[in-house]
């Protein structure tokens, strides 16, 4: 994948890597948010992704976030939406887009939703698709001393301590109390796709998106508990968003939380989406 890579936060000197077509550029970019320690080209589908984009003359943007790599564990939703704003405010007055579809990828899916509801140019937000919606929370209480690290990260920030670090064996990189408890706890900020919510609970948490949205899971998801019915996951979360969003569901038979290695699920990932963003 060819492209450039430039600054978008001067202050924090984070780049992001911007993708055009060789000939004249739409004023359309997509933006790719990439989950949780990942970083650029996070996912095997960019590339052809980018390739079919650059047919319709739209232009992917991959940022790195604050949240990156290490950086997940001592970040937030909160401080991934002002890098956010910080970059659609440089797409637009230095690279003359004024258009955006996000693309938010695991945890990246819960920063579009978070974005979609209170980025300061979140009316500027065409659609968005989610790559892998899975609940953070649901996967965590699958590991063993899960619950006992939630009462210790709620003692912490009790006390005072949010922004300070967890025990090393808490977690897989470090992470302070605040995030452990937002990722791991029930109604924690980043728990907002987890399969035991009522309906309206989800309502409470989607329902003030209001952009076209589509919803894609494949089957083989590695951070989906098996008690998890992915299908009606998706249809509760299109259900919950916004009246006026028009919204899709898609599910990849067999495809991983990346939707990497097989070029037959790759392929049916970009198809989707070329064909959803059509619609647009």
């Amino acid at each position: 994948m060819q492209g450039s890579l430039e600054i978008y936060h001067p202050q924090k000197r984070l780049p992001c890597f911007i993708s055009t077509p060789s000939s004249a550029v739409s004023s359309t970019c997509v933006i790719f948010i990439a989950g949780l320690s990942d970083n650029l080209f996070a996912c095997d589908h960019l590339s052809p992704l980018q390739q079919h984009l650059a047919a319709k003359k739209w232009s992917l943007v991959q940022p790195f976030l604050q949240s990156g790599h290490t950086g997940c564990g001592i970040a937030s939703l909160q401080s991934d939406v002002e890098d956010l704003d910080i970059l659609i405010e440089f797409l637009q007055s230095k690279k003359g887009y004024d258009r955006f579809i996000l693309i938010g990828y695991s945890t990246g899916c819960q920063d579009s939703v978070e974005y979609l509801r209170s980025g300061r140019f979140a009316s500027k937000i065409a659609a968005a698709i989610l790559q892998a919606p899975v609940s953070d929370r649901e996967y965590l209480m699958t590991l063993p001393d899960t619950a006992r690290y939630i009462a210790l990260a709620k003692q912490m920030i009790q006390n005072g301590d949010a922004d300070e670090l967890m025990p090393r064996s808490a977690f897989f990189l470090p992470i302070t109390a605040y995030r452990f408890h937002a990722l791991a706890a029930v109604g924690g900020d980043d728990d907002k796709f987890s399969s035991d919510f009522t309906l309206v609970e989800m309502r409470e948490k989607l329902g003030h998106i209001n952009c076209p949205t589509a919803v894609v899971y494949g089957t083989a998801d590695e951070y989906v508990p098996a008690h998890v019915d992915l299908k009606a996951l998706g249809e509760r979360i299109v259900s919950s968003l916004g009246s006026s969003a028009s919204s899709e569901l898609h599910i990849i038979e067999g495809a991983n939380h990346a939707i990497s290695g097989d070029a037959s699920h790759i392929a049916s990932f970009v198809s989707f989406v070329m064909k959803f963003v059509e619609k647009i």
